[in-house]
């Protein structure tokens, strides 16, 4: 049992680290307006409901946030 724990452990911080060296540039470039509809974010990239550490998004117009 304590092995697979420690096996679980040093799994889950490695996959933790790994989005460390990732970090995505999301950029709003649609009109004013909904900043959810996905097709207003620049090659698709839309940063959905949560944003994780290292991550920037840049909203360059006027939105709405519902």
């Amino acid at each position: 049992m304590k092995t697979f724990l420690r096996l679980t452990t040093i799994l889950l911080l490695f996959y933790n680290s790994l989005h460390a060296f990732q970090s995505t540039t999301y950029v709003f470039e649609g009109p004013d307006g909904n900043w959810t509809d996905e097709s207003l974010w620049k090659d698709g990239l839309y940063p959905g409901e949560f944003i994780l550490t290292g991550d920037t998004v840049t909203i360059k117009n006027n939105v709405v946030i519902p």
